[in-house]
């Protein structure tokens, strides 16, 4: 419409303004020439024809008012400025395509009629290339200074003095003036999954676990990740706290996650002893030495250690068999008569040579 108008207050100046005199016959032949020009040479002559701040509102406005249609996604003032500016744009843009007709021009009188032809259409494609890359730039301004964040993206700004993040879904208006905009996914976290993070300011690391859709903070940084351990009703671990030290057992059935600063063993087996089973333990935070006997589920703790190759057999005698023991740190012998079964304590062996028996029995 506004290109209409500019045509009409054109044709009435015109219309207003003295006639002219004839033109010479060159001229006459020039305007025959084109006349006969193809249609898009036409088209450009008139749009050069007009003024530029009237061709500036016929080829901005447009653009401009097809971004207005989403005026909720832009700030107050925006399109008012991205108007003033772009028709600064295509006033400058025009003036110098101009400058270039005024020189097609001048040196149209004295070559012929193709030649003069061929400069006025070369002299166009500056001006419409750089038409074209200005509408290219808007449109990258317009439709780039928003950003849409799904359900699991977040959008992290940096600015000149903080940083923030904006997580999904919603569209987000970045500030001027920013360092760096990163748009990231968030991080899924499934129902045994786990991950350790650590804030790179405050230097607190915590543990998260699933499930969860997991949005980090805007100094976290994720330093591991892993899967929960599951224990069966027979199945131990030792869990280590590495900024104390302390060493606990944890016991099945049970999902275990590691806290921020412990680390988890490998899982174990419990030691499932018979009626006639025992194992000799050695406690090796006081030294102690015992005999744990069967029947039991043995789990034991991270202090503890397992002499003497793990579960044994206990000494089975029948009426007319003995066994003779000797203790390792005293000497001493002793005599178990059958018929029973003996259990030897945490530091005596069978005396070699001596007893009766399926075990060493004399």
């Amino acid at each position: 419409m506004q290109t209409t108008r500019a045509r009409e207050k054109s044709a009435r100046r015109r219309a207003a303004a003295p006639p002219a005199a004839p033109p010479p016959p060159a001229a006459a032949a020039r305007a025959r020439a084109g006349a006969r020009a193809p249609r898009a040479r036409r088209a450009a002559c008139v749009c050069l024809s007009l003024s530029p701040r009237a061709l500036a509102r016929a080829c901005v406005f447009p653009v401009v008012c097809s971004a207005s249609a989403h005026t909720s996604l832009f700030p107050s003032g925006l399109l008012h400025f991205l108007r003033r500016r772009l028709c600064e744009l295509f006033c400058n843009q025009l003036a110098r395509a101009r400058f270039r007709k005024k020189d097609a021009l001048a040196t149209r009188a004295s070559t012929p009629a193709p030649e003069h032809t061929r400069a006025a259409a070369a002299a166009l494609v500056p001006a419409a290339a750089a038409a074209l890359a200005t509408s290219l730039a808007l449109g990258k301004m317009v439709f780039g200074i928003v950003y849409f964040l799904g359900k699991d993206e977040q959008l992290l700004l940096e600015t000149l003095t903080d940083t923030i993040v904006h997580n999904g879904p919603g569209k987000v208006f970045p500030p001027i003036f920013c360092k760096r905009k990163i748009k990231r996914k968030a991080e899924l976290l499934e129902p045994l999954d786990w991950c350790r993070i650590k804030d790179t300011v405050t230097g607190e690391v915590r543990v998260e676990s699933g499930p969860q859709l997991l949005f980090l903070l805007p100094f976290d940084e994720v330093q591991s990740r892993g899967q929960a351990v599951s224990l069966t009703p027979v199945d131990f671990c030792t869990i280590t706290d590495n900024r104390t030290g302390e060493k606990r057992m944890m016991c099945g059935p049970k999902v275990i996650i590691p806290g921020a600063f412990e680390e988890i063993s490998q899982t174990q087996q419990a030691y499932s002893l018979e009626a006639s089973e025992y194992v000799k333990l050695l406690d090796r935070a006081t030294g102690k030495r015992w005999v744990e006997k069967g029947p039991m589920l043995l789990f034991p703790k991270p202090t503890w250690e397992v002499l003497d190759g793990g579960v044994q057999r206990a000494i089975s005698l029948k009426k007319v068999e003995y066994v003779r023991l000797i203790d390792g740190i005293s000497g001493a012998i002793r005599v178990e008569r059958g018929e029973q079964l003996v259990f030897p304590s945490a530091t005596e062996t069978i005396l070699e040579g001596e007893g009766v028996g399926v075990i060493g029995l004399g």
